[in-house]
């Protein structure tokens, strides 16, 4: 049966929308894949965009001829032999653009109904449920329209709306503007401090992908469990330097049973080569022992990938727990204990690299695979 989004929903992207009939079945997969390609490009170019500026582009066209040289990168092979812009595409004059047939999500046109709220607010609000597979720019004139994610992967979904991608994770009513950004909505207040100018690249820089502060408790049913007492900024913890400064929170059936949203997924670009990662992970919930909460897939240049399980007593242990005598993970070590009156331990896993003269490109984080939760604090690597 057909599911019906929100009419706001579809109105703020995809009004007046072509027929995939009328643009897309040309049959040409090099045409599709060079456009994969283009967004790949695209993507690197707003990453050293950010870099430069410390925010996103306000538009693709921001990206030439700074960042991006070649401007035939921003048009898709197939619109341009169509000679289709990004309205024809998407039929919204707002989100026009006639350097480019690419649809870019993270602009600041405003969201209807949401007074002072932009697309880029709506988009901001969506990966706090979904992560870094929430797009950043599509390309909508195939028959299966091309997904650019915010970390940086590329994927094609059946539908023009690429949410219904993501139903089997979270309601889809719940990524609508109606819905997050309604001013009745309860919103998680996060404090990230900046990042210290002396962090390197071995310090992984986490900062887009913060969904909880350190200091206020994240999880409505445990007031109390915070880590308002883990000393911050760059940090060294059995003998690694961290950069902390905030939470990334994965999901859980027994977290959305308490009405708390979290991604399950986020893809972190690491564009580094190292010995070692060490990541600074805990969990809010414990669950019995050998209970997996997700995975860490680390992402080859060369395309390989290598699968760290992250099991409760192995990988990962219980940050808060009223027992004394609590196991603690057999496959990590004990990174930090907050002291007396305040609780709470985060727990150091070390990855050693098989394979160190092939640089990382990123890292998959998966989460909601059971009942058990994990979280990520920061990651170091070592070179």
């Amino acid at each position: 049966m057909a599911m019906c989004l929100p009419a706001a929903f579809i109105g703020l992207v995809l009004v007046a929308a072509p027929d995939p009939s009328d643009l897309g079945q040309s049959g040409d997969n090099g045409d599709k894949e060079l456009c994969k390609r283009n967004l790949r490009l695209v993507y690197d170019a707003i990453q050293a965009y950010r870099q430069a500026n410390k925010d996103l582009p306000d538009s693709l066209s921001e990206l030439f001829p700074k960042y991006l040289a070649d401007p035939n990168l921003l048009i898709c092979p197939t619109a341009k032999k169509r000679g289709l812009t990004s309205i024809a595409a998407t039929g919204r004059q707002g989100f026009s653009d006639p350097r480019t047939s690419y649809f870019y999500e993270f602009s600041k046109v405003p969201v209807q109904d949401a007074p002072g709220r932009s697309n880029r607010d709506w988009k901001s609000a969506q990966m706090g449920l979904l992560g870094s597979v929430v797009p950043i720019a599509r390309c909508l004139v195939h028959d299966r329209p091309i997904n650019l994610s915010f970390g940086g992967d590329v994927y094609e979904t059946d539908k023009l709306e690429w949410e219904y991608k993501f139903t089997n994770v979270v309601d889809l009513t719940h990524l609508s503007p109606e819905y997050l950004l309604a001013p009745t909505n309860t919103v998680r207040v996060i404090e990230i401090r900046p990042r210290d100018p002396a962090a390197t690249a071995g310090q992984v820089d986490l900062s887009d992908f913060y969904n909880a502060s350190l200091t206020r408790a994240w999880v409505a049913r445990e007031p109390t469990h915070n880590l308002a007492s883990l000393p911050t900024g760059l940090r060294e913890l059995n003998g690694i330097r961290f950069d902390i400064r905030g939470v990334i929170q994965f999901s859980s059936p027994a977290l959305a049973q308490l009405g708390e949203s979290f991604p399950g997924h986020v893809t972190i670009p690491l564009a580094l080569s190292c010995q070692q990662l060490h990541f600074l992970v805990g969990t809010s919930l414990a669950e019995k022992e050998g209970t997996q909460a997700g995975r860490f897939d680390i992402r080859f240049a060369d395309g390989q990938t290598e699968a760290i399980a992250l099991r409760m007593g192995r990988e990962l242990g219980a940050t808060w727990t009223s027992s004394k005598n609590a196991a603690r993970p057999t496959a990590a070590g004990l990174a930090w204990q907050a002291q007396p009156p305040n609780t709470g331990e985060l727990f150091e896993l070390t990855w050693t690299n098989s394979r160190p003269a092939v640089s990382l490109r990123y890292l998959d984080c998966n989460g909601g695979m059971n009942t058990q939760d994990f979280f990520l604090v920061a990651i170091s690597a070592t070179p």
